[in-house]
């Protein structure tokens, strides 16, 4: 879920972006679903608006397909900075997420990066909401594309304001 003011995973990559700390993610095939808060808030009254939504399980997404390269390019771009032309190989995040799983087990501690933090940033996550938008009409309104300006100006603003 990603919009202004929120604080999932979109918005801390944003953050980490801004702040130099986030390379540029594997060039891999993965593909992620995501959508917009006030879309989510939308898909919510209007299933506790229809009678026939009344027992089923929906899955709501923006209707579009992200890699993380992808999410990542989209977020240099709103930043105004030059998207880098390469990618950290997916072997040496491999090593990373392990050092990671070592330490964390050593230390009894979380760590920044391990085995489940690289499964989230290169794994899938993709859902399909055509039964929504077939049987109750739900249309979102955002994409990431278009979302990122205004989460980019908040976040700005945040910082200016620490």
């Amino acid at each position: 879920v990603y919009g202004v003011g929120g604080e999932g995973l979109v918005a801390q990559m944003i953050a980490a972006v801004d702040r130099g700390w986030f390379p540029p993610p594997p060039k891999t095939p993965n593909k992620r679903s995501l959508i917009h808060l006030d879309d989510v808030v939308a898909a919510v009254l209007l299933l506790a608006r229809r009678s026939e939504a009344v027992g089923k399980t929906y899955i709501a997404t923006d209707g579009e397909l992200y890699s993380t390269h992808e999410i990542y390019q989209k977020v240099c771009v709103a930043l105004g900075r030059p998207a880098p032309q390469w990618a950290t190989p997916v072997a040496w995040l491999r090593i990373a997420a392990t050092a990671g799983d070592w330490l964390a087990g050593l230390s009894g501690r979380p760590v920044p990066f391990d085995s489940q933090a690289l499964e989230k940033l290169v794994g899938p996550a993709w859902y399909r909401s055509e039964q929504i938008v077939r049987d109750l009409g739900f249309t979102p309104q955002h994409n990431l594309r278009t979302a990122l300006p205004g989460m980019v100006a908040l976040h700005r603003e945040s910082r200016r304001g620490t």
